[in-house]
């Protein structure tokens, strides 16, 4: 909780609760191992969905996503584990983006569950986790 003390009423304040890892196109290819998608990582990237309505989720053909990339003041893992951000980047998905994203993110998840080295008992349990739910797309 924000202890109102500390808090410059001449600043605005963000607080997000859940970020990923941004990396470029270029960075992926040579960041393979999960070592290296966790180590020296200063941009991170959140969306948030939205139609020109107002409301958060829509049909497929109204469905926008803003993605934010905040890049920190120095590289995580860090001494500290809140950082200043120096840059802040906003795209916006149409769409056809989102929906082509969501279907990449799905397959990833079964190619996951799929993978051959899995023991079937554990593949079989994996596979009850993935959704296959379409809640967006009703």
């Amino acid at each position: 909780k924000d202890r109102p003390c500390l808090i410059d009423p001449y600043r605005a304040y963000v607080q997000v609760t859940y970020v990923e890892p941004y990396f470029e196109r270029y960075e992926k290819k040579y960041r393979k191992e999960e070592f290296e998608l966790s180590y020296n990582v200063d941009r991170f990237y959140y969306s948030t969905p939205f139609t020109h309505s107002g409301s958060a989720h829509g049909a497929v053909g109204e469905q926008f996503k803003r993605v934010t990339v905040l890049t920190t003041e120095f590289s995580f893992p860090y001494v500290k584990n809140r950082l200043q951000v120096v840059d802040i980047k906003e795209k916006i998905m149409t769409p056809i983006e989102v929906a082509t994203e969501d279907m990449r993110k799905k397959n990833k998840e079964f190619e996951e569950v799929l993978k051959p080295d899995k023991t079937r008992e554990d593949r079989h349990q994996n596979a009850s986790d993935v959704d296959t739910g379409c809640h967006r797309y009703r």
